[in-house]
Formats: C-alpha cells, structure tokens, sequence
C-alpha cells in the first residue's frame, strides 16, 4: 500500500513557488516509484506552471518546472 498527496493551488505570484522549491526537493527525494522498471510504473511528480484560465480568452497552462520522484 502507498499513501498518495494530490495537491493543485493557485497563488497569484511566483514567490510561493519560489519559496516551496526546497520542500518540494526535500518530499520528491523521499518518495517512490511503483512498480519501477515495470509497463506499470508510477513516477510521482510535482508541477509548477504559468495559468491564464482568468484571462479573455483563455489561454492554456504552460509549465514552469516539473520535479519528479527518484
């Protein structure tokens, strides 16, 4: 068994970000991949992206930075 964290915020500043690397580091390197080497892996990740759903029109996300798990 494997205990899974979704997380999806919205800051309005690249600041939390900014500061959140470090954690983000820290938690990516303590995590795992399931069923590594396998058709079935499981990478966790963590991605850090540019939205612009609040503007007319609406563009799509563009990713800033991508942290996966070993």
């Amino acid at each position: 068994m494997f205990y899974r964290i979704t997380l999806d915020l919205a800051f309005p500043t690249e600041a939390p970000i900014v500061e959140l690397e470090e954690a983000i580091r820290t938690l990516a390197r303590q995590a795992v991949t399931i069923n590594p080497g396998l058709e079935n892996q499981e990478r966790g990740f963590i991605t850090a992206a540019r939205c612009y759903h609040d503007e007319t029109p609406p563009r799509p996300c563009t990713v800033m930075r991508t942290w996966l798990t070993p």
